[in-house]
């Protein structure tokens, strides 16, 4: 009886191994591709969670705007600071509503480029007391890069705010680090330009 012998020779082994190798690199670049995506696209949600909250914040709070800019001058309904912040008109609740009064105030959001945040001042008796406001600032957001708002009461009654968020505010935009970039118009229905 002849035995075949039955072995592997160093040829066949290479191949084997490079196949092999071939297989499992291929399976982790898959896997590292899906986790990579996975928390880029988790981050440009919470990105987008954060400055829809404070759109949110600000577009409430516009709805309650009370003045008329043609009759009390300008800067007295809304008034903004390019880059640094935009104030509110309020029309208290407590008091006559729709009617422009003393207990009428000025809310105020503030955007500091050197800390990233945005924040929010309530019950203000003048729109330049909010830096030492006596109700203190509520921080709403700290990823904030930029924050921009325009008003337009001679074509409608609004107010377009612009915010820019980052993962990493310091650091440059990146694959890993994204920014988010989203607007509102916020309807002044209170205000009159008649």
């Amino acid at each position: 009886m002849l035995y075949r012998n039955k072995s592997i020779t160093l040829m066949e082994l290479l191949i084997a191994l490079v196949l092999m190798g071939l297989v499992v690199l291929g399976i982790n670049s898959i896997t590292l591709f899906s986790r990579y995506q996975l928390i880029s696209s988790e981050r440009r949600v919470k990105l987008q969670n954060d400055i829809s909250f404070c759109l949110d914040h600000i577009t409430k709070r516009g709805l309650n705007t009370i003045g008329n800019e043609s009759i009390f001058g300008n800067n007295s309904a809304v008034l903004i600071v390019p880059n640094v912040s935009l104030a509110l008109y309020i029309d208290s609740p407590s008091s006559s509503i729709g009617i422009r009064d003393a207990n009428d105030y000025w809310v105020k959001y503030t955007f500091n480029s050197s800390t990233h945040q945005l924040s929010y001042c309530d019950n203000c008796r003048a729109s330049s007391a909010c830096p030492t406001c006596s109700v203190g600032t509520e921080v709403l957001s700290n990823k904030i890069t930029a924050f921009s708002c325009t008003k337009n009461f001679t074509q409608g009654n609004f107010v377009e705010v612009k915010i820019t968020s980052r993962w990493d505010p310091a650091a440059s935009v990146s694959v890993d680090n994204p920014e988010v970039t989203m607007h509102a118009t916020i309807y002044l229905p209170s205000l009159s330009t008649n």
